[in-house]
Order: C-alpha cells, then structure tokens, then sequence
C-alpha cells in the first residue's frame, strides 16, 4: 500500500503555514509531468474553458431553432396631436350633415405577449452546423495545447534532470581538483614539486568550484522553468526522481498518425465551408408563425385607465424574403470563399510542415542513436586514461598537470554522455508525444 501511495502520479498535497496551500510534487517519469500538467497548465485549462463556450453556442444554435421567441411588450404613448375625423351625418343620425369629431385618447397604453416560430429558415439550420463545427475546432484546440505543452515540458524536464546531473559531475570534478590540490600541497612541502604547480592547482581548483556553482544556478532556473509550464509557482516544491540512462530507441521509422496540427487545419477548413454555406443561406426566404396576446387601454388622462379593456388576440403566418440588403449579403459570401480558400492553402502547408518535422524528428533518432554509442565508449577510453595518469603521477613518472588533463578529458566525457542521454530521451518523448497525437 505505502509504494503504491508513493507511485501513485508521484504527486502530494501538502499544507504549509497559516492555510496556505502549497503543492509538493515528485516526479519520476515524463508521463507523471504530463499527467500532472492536464489539472495545473493554464494553457490547457483556457482550451477546456473555449470547449465549454463553443458547447454553449451549439446548445444556443438549437434552441433557436426548435424553441419559439416570446417577448413581453408595454408601451405607454401621449398622442400630443389627434386630427380630426369627418364623419357621415346618416350614420349618427343627422342626415345631410357631416359632423367634425375627434376619435382616440390621449394617453394610450398597450401590454401583452408576443411570440413567433420559425417554420422554414435553413440560414438558421446552418448556425447549428456551424457551432458544431466551432466546437469540434475548440476540441481540437485542447489537444493542440496538450500537444505543445508536453513538448515543452519533455524539454524542460529532462533540462532540468541534465542540469542535476552535471552539478553532480561538477562535485565530482571539485573532488578530484580537491585531491590534485592535495598532491601538488604534499609535494611541495616535501621539496618535489615548485610553488608554481601548487598555485596552478589551487587556481584549478577555484575555477572548478566557481563552475559548481554556475551548474547549481542553472539547475535551480531549469527546474522554476519546469514548475511554471506545471502551473506551480516559486512556494510550490517540486523533486525529480528519474536518473538519466540509455533509452530504448527504435530501430526502425515509426509510421506517425495524423498530427494534432493538421486535424486542426482540417477541421478549420470544414468550419469555413460550412460558413460559407450560411452566408449563402441568408438568400433564401424565412416563414414563420406569429401570434400576440394583450391589452390595450386608452384615457384622456395620464394612469386613467379602465379596469375591464378587452383582451386582443390575433396571429399570422410571415415571409420574408431578402431582395437588396446595400450588397451586404454578397459581400458576407465573398469574404466567406477568401476564408475557405485560405484555410485550405493553410492546410496543405501545415501538411508539408509536418512532413518535414517527421523526417526531421526521425533523423534527430538516428544520429542520437549514433551519439550515444561515441559517448558510451569515449567515457570508457577516458576512464582507463584517468586511472593510468593517476598510477603514473603516484609512481612519478608524469606530473600534475598531466594528471589534471587526464581527470578534466574524463570529466568532460562524462559530460557528454549525459548531455547525449538527455538529448535521446527527450526524443524518445517527442516521438510518443507524437504517436499521442494530443490524447490522453
């Protein structure tokens, strides 16, 4: 129980201080790292918050469609003018004569319900589809910024393993500038050797433990480095328990599937044909229901209204057709067919744009390949040079400073090979990053 606590995702929560929340992570792989990353990178998470919105505007798009429009109306009007009306004489009694009269209240106030259904309007059925392409387009968006992110955090991760690792070899070559010191110290003490040797050792020394501390400094930036791309901040602790070693390079090309950049250009070429198509929906002629539902009083003096007016009640069908709309609706379907034809240069460039990085992805493995076996058998020659100088130099058959050469040539192959090893597994992440295609 207690070693699956401890692999589980490598990650605790700790409290530290007066209520604050403090996060303590370990890390012991590249996939914790990214895994981590999934709950904790801000880029991922304004991804999800775009998914969310583009979720909404579909929802939003259908309820257009299928749910009526209803609106509460009341609208309160002092007529200042009412003109008068001539009247028939025969129809109020007074046959002959025209009577002058003045219909209608000043005051006039209205108050009801109105609601109104589309029955046939395709410009608004293709909203629908366009939301849904806008939120297949957001979705993508998630694995683009996964995608991106764990590139970025494979380099920063194993930067900051190399860095750790170099402080250690840095150590290493403080001790053995330390023993030459030593040696060079004795020596001239006892008459062998001339204070200059002993004063180029201790200058040896110093430059040593001055680039000790320059590797420290870098190791510390790679890893701050490491927690902003993993949401963390600068309270926050984060450990790296993985060691660099050889990985398992394949052998042979890996058959990569689509990647998350192109399936995103794709899915922007769809989005801009189906705006293409509401453009051109807006053409076609729109029918809908109405009906409204209220009460209209009338008075000669402000809020004199009576308290029985009627109900008025009335519905009816609408078609509209748009005729000439000042070349609006041309030039919405015009610049609609520029976005298209644009979003598809963009895609056959994207295509050619990933070729290249796979092949270049593939090339970077094949020479990592060759590196790691240079490095591998440069450090045995220079260890076996290391341990022959030393025995020559106590048997005083070669001195200090060929010593010092010695150790400095071993020091600096051990370099190498962890630099080729860091630069190995970084591929090795790229390339499974790659095969993820931005899933999880």
């Amino acid at each position: 129980m207690k070693r699956f606590s401890q692999n589980l995702m490598g990650v605790a929560l700790a409290v530290l201080g007066m209520g604050n929340l403090a996060m303590a992570a370990r890390l012991n792989s590249i996939e914790q790292a990214w895994n981590l990353a999934e709950s904790t990178n801000s880029d991922i998470l304004d991804a999800r918050a775009e998914l969310q919105n583009a979720q909404a505007e579909r929802v939003g798009a259908w309820q257009k469609v299928f749910l009526p429009e209803v609106s509460l109306q009341t609208t309160y009007t002092q007529n200042l003018h009412i003109p008068p009306t001539t009247l028939p004489g025969s129809a109020l009694g007074h046959p002959g004569k025209d009577v002058q009269a003045t219909l209608g209240k000043t005051w006039v106030g209205t108050t009801g319900f109105q609601a109104q259904m589309a029955i046939f309007d395709l410009a608004r059925a293709r909203r629908t589809s366009v939301a849904q392409h806008t939120e297949r387009l957001a979705a993508c968006g998630i694995d683009a910024a996964r995608d991106q992110i764990r590139e970025k955090i494979a380099q920063k991760y194993f930067e900051a393993i190399l860095n750790q690792e170099l402080c250690q070899t840095s150590q290493q070559a403080l001790d053995l500038a330390d023993t030459s010191l030593w040696l060079s110290t004795q020596a001239w003490k006892e008459g062998r050797a001339r204070e200059s040797i002993k004063n180029q050792a201790a200058d040896h020394r110093e430059n040593v433990w001055r680039a000790l501390q320059e590797r420290t400094l870098d190791s510390e930036n790679a890893l701050l480095d490491l927690q902003l791309l993993l949401g963390m901040g600068p309270e926050d602790t984060l450990v790296l328990g993985q060691i660099l070693s050889e990985p398992v390079i394949p052998s042979t090309r890996l058959e990569f599937p689509p990647s998350v950049a192109v399936v995103r250009a794709q899915e922007r070429v769809d989005l801009a044909q189906q705006q293409l198509r509401d453009a051109q929906a807006n053409f076609l002629p729109r029918l809908s229901v109405n009906w409204q539902k209220g009460l209209r009083q009338e008075s000669d003096q402000a809020f004199d209204f009576g308290a029985n007016a009627p109900l008025q009640e009335s519905w009816g069908v609408r078609l509209e057709t748009p005729l000439l709309a000042g070349g609006e609706l041309s030039l919405a379907v015009r610049k609609a067919a520029l976005a298209l034809e644009r979003t598809q240069r963009d895609l056959e460039s994207v295509r050619r744009k990933q070729a290249i990085q796979d092949r270049q992805l593939e090339l970077e493995r094949e020479n990592s390949t060759r590196q790691i076996e240079s490095s591998r058998q440069k450090v045995a020659w220079m260890t076996e040079n290391a341990q022959h100088a030393l025995q020559l130099y106590r048997e005083g058959a070669v001195g200090l400073d060929e010593k010092t050469k010695a150790d400095a040539d071993l020091i600096a192959a051990r370099e190498t090979r962890l630099r080729d090893l860091a630069n190995a597994q970084w591929i090795c992440a790229k390339q499974k990053n790659r095969m993820m295609g931005g899933q999880k």
